[in-house]
């Protein structure tokens, strides 16, 4: 009798505690639906040209749970945007810092962390999508975001996301200062942002350029693109190691 208690007892608790974890995982697929569905709405629409209903809607998800999982249309925003700023700082944790420019081999290694740092960006924004179709929406609305939220400045996270931004040139003008030590500040800068902005550019009007192109970009083109893409901004800066093996 006791141990039919027990046996007893011991389903119980494991079919409760099946239970609860398949609450758990239902609870987060529908709090990572929200943010999903929240993203392309307000990447879309804006902040206030849509709201929670049909945000709830497209996630095929109880309006309700919003206020569960994020208190307010504006914690659901937050979140959507902290989502965004952890895929990018993720990214950028993967990338090499600059070297110590009194070390051994700074030229050497600030070369490859500048190949490295451009060619990464030029992939996150230009190429990632286009290999994954499945995840291209959700990324074309994530930097589409991205660039709206900081115009607006509404949001608390602004300061945040722009030092993202920073972390990338800080690091690439760390490079390039090493390489070009003849070059001004304002010259420096200038540089940086003529590669930043080619970059912004690919990315919003690949559409185009392929287009312009008349054939779509096959995986090996995109590579290709993303390698040459780094050759072009290396000689734009005019860092001679670039064409030292071309006897240029």
């Amino acid at each position: 009798m006791i141990n039919l208690l027990i046996n007893r007892l011991i389903n119980f608790c494991r079919d409760r505690y099946a239970m609860i974890s398949q609450a758990q995982e239902y609870s987060q697929d529908t709090r990572q639906r929200l943010m999903e569905a929240a993203l392309l709405a307000f990447a879309e629409k804006g902040f206030d040209g849509v709201g929670v209903r049909k945000i709830a809607q497209k996630a095929k998800a109880n309006p309700a749970m919003i206020a569960y999982h994020f208190g307010s249309k504006e914690g659901l925003y937050e979140a959507a945007l902290r989502w965004v700023i952890s895929d990018f700082s993720q990214w950028l944790q993967n990338m090499p810092e600059a070297p110590d420019s009194n070390s051994p081999n700074a030229r050497e290694a600030a070369l490859s962390s500048l190949k490295v740092n451009i060619k990464g960006l030029f992939e996150n924004l230009v190429i990632c999508d286009r290999k994954d179709h499945a995840r291209k929406p959700l990324h074309e609305a994530a930097h589409k975001l991205w660039t709206q939220t900081i115009a607006d400045s509404r949001s608390a996270t602004v300061d945040f996301m722009i030092a993202q931004i920073r972390v990338w040139s800080d690091r690439v003008t760390a490079c390039v200062n090493i390489l070009r030590p003849d070059i001004s500040r304002f010259e420096l800068d200038a540089m940086i942002i003529n590669v930043q902005g080619a970059i912004y550019f690919f990315h919003k009007h690949f559409d185009i350029i392929q287009k312009m192109r008349g054939a779509a970009y096959s995986d090996d083109d995109l590579e290709k693109m993303a390698r040459d893409f780094v050759d072009f901004s290396l000689r734009g800066i005019g860092i001679p190691d670039v064409f030292k093996n071309e006897g240029a």
